[in-house]
């Protein structure tokens, strides 16, 4: 709910100052280095759960807004979700705001100059990566019945990874996650877990419980495929 108080966000780092303070005490004061090696490490240890904050507190609703947003008003009206979609958009709509905490890159703590975008670009590879994976699990047991929702959310994922591109946000390229997750020997190849995971299923799945109509030519299930889109947020 932080990206809900971007009035706030801007003054995320200003606590921090107390482990200068700190720090400052234990030398000069206390003269103390065992003191100060523990504020250090304390202090490593706040900045890298702030920065997890800021990356879960962009990507989250970022991705939300886009989904909402790349939908069309028919699929909305059909799908019962319109006035929910209204809400994601009024709540989401803040979070592209902190576009302008992402471009900060000027924290100085113990004296030492802090990458924050780095900080933050390994924790929104961590999360498009996951999210990457749970996409292209989906063929694991759905197979080429969700191709095309499985292209709908790698489209969604990669405006994502965009939008942190365009706040000069060092991510990882998306096509080379996408290639590590899909295990693409060359970049030629057809050796993927995609196409295992289809084969499997076509191997496996379809031709036993499909019947083949040919005029029209299409592929007829016994029964209605029940597709459960789990823990996808």
């Amino acid at each position: 709910k932080n990206y809900q108080k971007i009035e706030l966000m801007n003054a995320l780092f200003y606590p921090l100052s107390i482990y200068d303070d700190a720090a400052q005490t234990a030398l000069q004061t206390l003269h103390s280095k065992m003191l100060y090696d523990e504020i250090k490490a304390e202090a490593e240890i706040c900045l890298a759960a702030i920065m997890r904050t800021i990356a879960d507190s962009s990507f989250h609703p970022i991705r939300r807004f886009i989904t909402i947003s790349s939908l069309s008003r028919t699929m909305l009206d059909n799908l019962n979700l319109k006035v929910e979609a209204a809400k994601v958009l009024k709540q989401s709509s803040s979070a592209v705001r902190i576009g302008t905490l992402l471009e900060q890159n000027q924290l100085t703590l113990l004296g030492c100059s802090i990458d924050t975008k780095s900080l933050i670009a390994e924790r929104v590879d961590s999360l498009i990566y996951k999210a990457i994976e749970q996409a292209i699990d989906f063929f694991r047991s759905h197979g080429v019945l969700v191709s095309i929702a499985v292209k709908r959310i790698l489209d969604v994922l990669r405006s994502t990874h965009s939008f942190f591109l365009e706040h000069n946000i060092p991510t990882m390229p998306f096509d080379d996650m996408l290639s590590i997750v899909m295990s693409t020997d060359t970049p030629n190849s057809l050796q993927s877990k995609v196409f295992f995971y289809i084969v499997d299923h076509l191997q496996n799945t379809v031709i036993y419980d499909y019947y083949l109509l040919t005029t029209p030519f299409r592929l007829i299930p016994k029964k209605q495929p029940k597709i459960q889109f789990y823990d996808y947020d």
